[in-house]
């Protein structure tokens, strides 16, 4: 260890999850989901934007219960920046028979590496 004062002296920096933030917590979400499916009442751990994201952008079972989107498969963490959220976002768009469906929104951090990933 080249300078053990940094890491005994100095306090520690606190990690914080705004989970007001949809962007935020929709990747917490799927996370949490692809462990354990989560159920309308877990509203009391994720708060009360939970349902409205779980509902448009999950996968819910004929029980009620929602499960992590095929897209963020298999690993979802990948999908989760620790660092920060970047403002602007890239769409991937399908264009099929001009149908022009919004298929993803994707920072620009992970786009290239996203869109070129699904190619293969």
């Amino acid at each position: 260890m080249t300078h053990p004062d940094e890491l005994f002296t100095k306090p520690n920096l606190e990690a914080q999850v705004d989970l007001e933030n949809p962007l935020v917590l929709e990747g917490h979400l799927q996370c949490a989901a692809y462990e354990m499916p989560l159920q309308p009442s877990d509203n009391t751990y994720f708060g009360s934007q939970m349902l409205d994201i779980a509902e448009q952008r999950m996968v819910k079972d004929t029980g009620g219960y929602y499960h992590c989107h095929p897209r963020f498969r298999p690993q979802p963490w990948r999908h989760v920046p620790i660092r920060d959220i970047e403002d602007d976002q890239y769409l991937i768009v399908d264009t099929t028979n001009q149908r022009n469906v919004v298929l993803e929104e994707l920072e620009p951090s992970r786009a290239f590496f996203t869109v070129f990933e699904g190619l293969e």
